[in-house]
């Protein structure tokens, strides 16, 4: 295999022909089905940037806005261009190292004319971004996989920074976010830092928090921030905007938790229970 297609797409029998289509050119097929499962590959530090050759990204989803990567302002238009939104706000946002990464959006349906606009905005700006009717436009899709190809084989997008760095910001950034979805579902600043594994007397949270936000990559950390970030989002895609079902869950034992809360396991901050944590809520989204 030559590289990497990456794929948000949440019913992979549709895309069956496109991924067809990449097998053919030797490429590896990465389907995820919701946008936080892709962010949190793309911060896995496996992943290198330069192995990937293009984003395919659904159009449709039955996600409204983009709150489970910590980005709630960002509306995909009723669900009618999530892969836009997710690509406008998180792929070419500043410093991303996928600015130069060819994006392919696929839809089933017809694309409102402002929604065409933006997509031509970002085909004008820092690499080729094109609209593909699924299952249908196969000669295209072709076309705009070799063409991904040939730009990454020949260097015409701008250099990218070293691997070990972009692994740094987004380690430090993984931090970040993870922090405030625990603040926001309501542990302080002591239960964040045990949540991370650190065991900190009361005075010390602060000055812990802040040397793991700027230290160097720390494996169990990291892990520890993928498992809390896609705790988070799954809770989120269960409970929505219902605080009031959300906080009694929160606060209600459970049995795989040997009968404690989720919200006494993350203060626990063991990486086992975390897991399991993450687990418990995976049984109902999938």
């Amino acid at each position: 295999m030559t590289g990497v297609v990456v794929y948000l797409e949440d019913k992979k029998v549709t895309i069956e022909s496109e991924l067809e289509t990449s097998s053919q050119l030797h490429l590896r097929s990465s389907v995820w089905e919701r946008p936080f499962q892709v962010a949190n590959y793309l911060r896995r530090k496996s992943t290198r940037p330069s192995d990937i050759k293009a984003f395919v990204l659904d159009m449709n989803m039955n996600v409204k806005d983009l709150t489970e990567i910590k980005m709630s302002r960002i509306d995909t238009a009723g669900g009618e261009a999530v892969g836009l939104s997710f690509a406008e706000a998180y792929l070419r946002r500043e410093g991303s190292p996928y600015r130069e990464t060819p994006l392919g959006f696929l839809t089933g349906f017809e694309v409102q004319p402002k929604i065409e606009a933006r997509i031509h905005a970002l085909n004008q700006s820092c690499a080729p971004a094109v609209l593909l009717r699924k299952g249908v436009d196969l000669a295209g899709f072709e076309s705009f996989l070799r063409r991904a190809m040939q730009i990454s084989d020949s260097g015409e997008a701008k250099a990218l920074p070293d691997a070990e760095s972009i692994r740094q910001e987004d380690f430090q950034e993984g931090i970040r976010i993870a922090s405030e979805m625990l603040s926001e579902i309501g542990l302080d600043e002591h239960e964040v830092s045990m949540a991370f594994g650190f065991r900190p007397r009361a005075s010390e949270h602060v000055t812990l928090v802040h040397q793991a936000r700027g230290g160097m990559l720390n494996v169990d950390i990291e892990d520890r921030t993928e498992l809390i970030i896609d705790f988070y989002s799954r809770l989120r895609a269960i409970f929505g905007d219902n605080v009031s079902a959300q906080t009694e869950w929160l606060h209600a034992g459970q049995d795989l938790l040997e009968g404690r809360t989720p919200i006494e396991t993350l203060r626990r901050g063991r990486l086992y229970e975390l897991a399991r944590l993450s687990e418990i809520l995976r049984r109902v989204t999938g």
